[in-house]
C-alpha cells in the first residue's frame, strides 16, 4: 500500500524510501533470518519493520521477536538511526474506555501474544526504538479486505449497531512515522505508543461509504462493541485529523484496496 502511495506521487515526503525485503521488487534484499546483512544502504536516518508474522502457531510467530532483534541489531551494528516496530492494538484486553499505554497487557489471541513478546525483546535492546500499537490500517482491515472479496456479513449488537473501532489510513500512517523518526532527536517518543486517528467508527458505516454488499447476522456474546485507544500522547507527538468512514475508505482507496473500483 505505501508502494502504491510512492508510485502515485502521493507520499508524504520528497526524500525517497529505502524498500528493502526478501523478495520482489526493492532496493535492498536483506532476509531479516540472517543476522549478517551485505551491501548496507547509506545515509539512512530510521528503520521502518514490516516484516511479521500475522497467522500460525506459536511456533510461527516467534518470528515476530526474530524480526524485531534482527532489525535492532542490524539498526545498532550499521547506524542507521532508531527504529519503528509495528506492534497492535492486539495486545490489549478490550475494556470499555479507551486504552492507554500503561494498561495491563494481558492479549488473549496468538498474534497479540507474539507482538507483546515482540515489545519485550525491543525493551531489552538498547539500541533506540518505539514500537506503536497501531489501529486498523485502512484497506488492511478485516472489513475492507473482506469486503473486496464479496458480501460481508457483519455482527449486530443488541442495541441494534455495528461494533466500532479505531482506523488510521495507510498515507496517514506513514505521516506519524517519518514525523516521529523526523523528531527523534529532540524529543523521542517512548517505548510503546497507540497509533490512531481520533474517532470511533462503526464498521456498517465503512461497509456503507465503500458501497459494499453486506448483512447483519445477531452479534455473539463474545464480539467487542468498542475498543478505543487513548491517543493523549500520541497527541504530544503526532497531529493526525480526526477519520470518518469515508476517508477510510478514501484513503484504502489511494492506497491500492482492491475493492475501490467496485
Amino acid at each position: 500500500m505505501w508502494r502504491t502511495l510512492w508510485d502515485k506521487g502521493l507520499w508524504p515526503r520528497t526524500v525517497p524510501p529505502v524498500w528493502h525485503g526478501r523478495r520482489g521488487d526493492v532496493d535492498w534484499h536483506y532476509d531479516l533470518n540472517d543476522p549478517t546483512p551485505t551491501d548496507v544502504p547509506t545515509d539512512i536516518h530510521g528503520v521502518i519493520v514490516l516484516a511479521g508474522c500475522t497467522a500460525g502457531d506459536a511456533g510461527a510467530m516467534s518470528f515476530n521477536e526474530v524480526a524485531a532483534r534482527a532489525a535492532l541489531d542490524m539498526a545498532r551494528q550499521h547506524d542507521l538511526g532508531p527504529v519503528l516496530l509495528c506492534s497492535s492494538q492486539s495486545v490489549y484486553t478490550p475494556q470499555s474506555t479507551a486504552i492507554r499505554e500503561d494498561a495491563k497487557l494481558t492479549p488473549a489471541s496468538p498474534y497479540g501474544k507474539s507482538k507483546a513478546a515482540m515489545e519485550a525483546v525491543a525493551r531489552r535492546h538498547s539500541h533506540p526504538n518505539c514500537a506503536l500499537r497501531i489501529a486498523n490500517v485502512a484497506g488492511a482491515d478485516m472489513v475492507l479486505l473482506n469486503a473486496a472479496l464479496g458480501p460481508v456479513v457483519l455482527d449486530q449488537l443488541p442495541n441494534g449497531q455495528s461494533p466500532e473501532r479505531m482506523y488510521i489510513t495507510p498515507l496517514h500512517l506513514i505521516e506519524a512515522m517519518l514525523t516521529l523518526l523526523e523528531n527523534w532527536e529532540e524529543r523521542s517518543p517512548p517505548p510503546v505508543l497507540n497509533i490512531a486517528q481520533p474517532g470511533l467508527i462503526h464498521m456498517s458505516g465503512i461497509l456503507d461509504a465503500a458501497n459494499a454488499a453486506w448483512a447483519w447476522k445477531p452479534a455473539p456474546p463474545t464480539a467487542i462493541p468498542t475498543l478505543s485507544l487513548d491517543l493523549a500522547t500520541q497527541s504530544k507527538y503526532v497531529t493526525l485529523p480526526t477519520a470518518t468512514a469515508q476517508s477510510v475508505v478514501d484513503g484504502a482507496a489511494n492506497a491500492g484496496w482492491p475493492g475501490a473500483s467496485s
